[in-house]
């Protein structure tokens, strides 16, 4: 099984090979060392830049994507430039912008498109997600910790990357090529339904809930209900989630300082709302730090918010033409008649990683945090490539 995993389903040079590996490398690390991911991220840029200059007549191929995702990271290399402090933002530049080159790199790796190749990315993706939730619920249920988290980073990380994971599994569910189980998929979900529900995250619970509704309204009607009813039992009959989602109710009260951070915004929000104050300059702006319960706190914890005052008007614009970009690109493969059903469902169920990255981005997201930046340009990348065919999604 393991060998079948890592050979590439038709005959490849050695460094399609390698390439082919490092995603397999990087599907696991994403969920269990930062450190890991950065490297395999720098290994998979070496190993397509000697696949260009080893292949004849390299074309880069335009998606339908590229426009929106490059002005998205100009936008970011823009807040760095017109920073009020030039030297701390450069810090960023090697904590952020090198990462996007994944997108690049995915998008134009053809093999991938192949169905058994994402078949088998997939697996080792959503299987990695499994792992990484039963090791976080186990330190919970042993008393270890009192939140799931993961071995990469706390119980917001996980939170965050077991939602998108979640999110696509949920719509891979038909997909009998992915999944030819429905058992597998059904504990599959479970258990990183459990892990997202011991993080304590309240936000995820949101994002997971909605995911779990335009799921069920559109093919998983029972699963939707079966949820429904366990998530009530178990905030009913467990004393922690009992008390959360009191909290979540009671988010006014229970704001775990968002309320503080969003008044400091507003003390200065008008003060460079073109270009913004810069990449990385939440602690020298912010007004308010004598207000918030937590000291440590150095971001916005909102996608929307952190690229606005980082990069004014012009991030923030950015972003959502990125965002309409995704949807639109993800609404045109649904559409059309002539492509495999493989790829439509695959389209489908990405759309609702995104969906799930969007949401998250309201009171958190993947623009402050390197493990989200690299699952969602994974992610990015594959809806890109099938995008690139018109007729079964492979090049």
């Amino acid at each position: 099984m393991l060998n079948n995993i890592l050979k590439l389903s038709s005959k490849r040079d050695a460094v399609d090979q390698y390439l082919w590996w490092g995603f397999l490398a990087l599907a696991v690390s994403i969920l269990f060392s930062i450190a890991i991911a950065q490297m395999v991220v720098g290994a998979l840029a070496i190993l397509w830049v000697i696949k260009i200059i080893h292949s004849s007549g390299f074309v880069y191929r335009r998606t339908p994507i590229d426009l929106a995702y490059f002005g998205f990271v100009a936008s970011r290399i823009l807040s760095i430039i017109f920073s009020i402090n030039v030297a701390l933002s450069l810090g960023g530049f090697a904590r952020e912008i090198p990462f996007y080159i994944l997108f690049v790199i995915v998008a134009q790796l053809s093999f991938l498109s192949e169905k058994d190749q994402l078949k088998k990315l997939l697996w080792v993706l959503i299987a990695a997600g499994t792992i990484a939730a039963l090791y976080g619920s186990a330190k919970v249920i042993f008393h270890i910790e009192p939140r799931a988290s993961s071995t990469t980073g706390g119980y917001i990380t996980l939170g965050m990357l077991l939602t998108i994971i979640l999110a696509v599994t949920l719509g891979l569910g038909r997909n009998k090529i992915i999944f030819p189980s429905r058992l597998i998929w059904g504990i599959v979900i479970f258990a990183m339904g459990i892990g997202i529900l011991l993080t304590l995250n309240r936000s995820h619970w949101i994002v997971v809930a909605l995911i779990f509704f335009i799921v069920g309204l559109k093919q998983e009607r029972r699963v939707l209900g079966l949820s429904a009813l366990f998530a009530i039992l178990a905030v009913v009959f467990v004393p922690q989630l009992h008390d959360r989602f009191i909290q979540l109710i009671q988010f006014t009260r229970y704001a775990s300082d968002r309320d503080v951070i969003w008044q400091g915004a507003f003390k200065i929000f008008f003060d460079r709302p073109i270009v913004g104050f810069g990449f990385g300059t939440f602690e020298e702006i912010f007004p308010l730090f004598a207000s918030v319960t937590d000291k440590l706190i150095s971001s916005w914890h909102c996608d929307y918010l952190q690229v606005y005052m980082e990069g004014g008007i012009i991030g923030l614009g950015a972003l959502l033409w990125l965002w309409i970009s995704v949807f639109r690109t993800g609404f045109m493969i649904i559409k059309r008649k002539e492509i495999d059903p493989f790829y439509k469902n695959l389209a489908y169920s990405i759309m609702l990683g995104m969906l799930a990255f969007a949401v998250s981005g309201i009171w958190g997201g993947f623009v402050t945090g390197l493990l989200g930046t690299l699952l969602f340009e994974l992610l990015l990348g594959i809806l890109a490539l099938i995008a690139l065919n018109p007729l079964d999604g492979r090049a």
